[in-house]
């Protein structure tokens, strides 16, 4: 009995040892999955936020747009160029605790609508092309390329 004395000690220490790795090991995978977790909804939340952009630049089309102009005849600087306060400039606005910034600019033919969402500093892009045509009285109706819509 004399020569096991510090055995016991050793042993403990040891599964003491492996108990904290394991434990430290499990925390840091659990903080990762956490802020991939916000991650992803911070992207989501500045996509559907850019979408919200694309909605609010074809009702600027249908409606009064930003230079008053009401026949759809509106349009941007190109993209990217940055936000101002004049009318032709791109235009951003605050939405959903985030920001985007519209574009909209002739394309071949069509009607190029960009937005970017920014949401807790994530960006998405979106893309959209439109037709937009005349019905008599005096609706409009703005109708989507097909295949013309991306995200970056």
């Amino acid at each position: 009995m004399k020569g096991n004395k510090g055995s016991v000690l050793i042993l403990t220490f040891a599964l003491m040892t492996i108990s904290v790795v394991l434990t430290m090991t499990y925390l840091s995978m659990v903080r990762y999955d956490t802020f991939l977790a916000v991650s992803q909804s911070n992207s989501v939340h500045s996509l559907y936020i850019a979408e919200s952009g694309l909605n609010k630049a074809a009702w600027y089309l249908l409606n009064t747009a930003p230079d008053n102009t009401k026949d759809g005849s509106w349009r941007t600087s190109s993209y990217p160029m940055t936000p101002g306060l004049n009318p032709n400039d791109p235009q951003q606005e605050s939405f959903g605790g985030g920001s985007y910034t519209i574009w909209v600019q002739d394309s071949g033919g069509a009607i190029e609508l960009t937005s970017s969402g920014v949401y807790n500093g994530n960006t998405r892009i979106v893309h959209q092309q439109e037709n937009m045509t005349l019905t008599p009285p005096s609706s409009k109706t703005l109708t989507v390329v097909a295949g013309s819509w991306g995200i970056n």
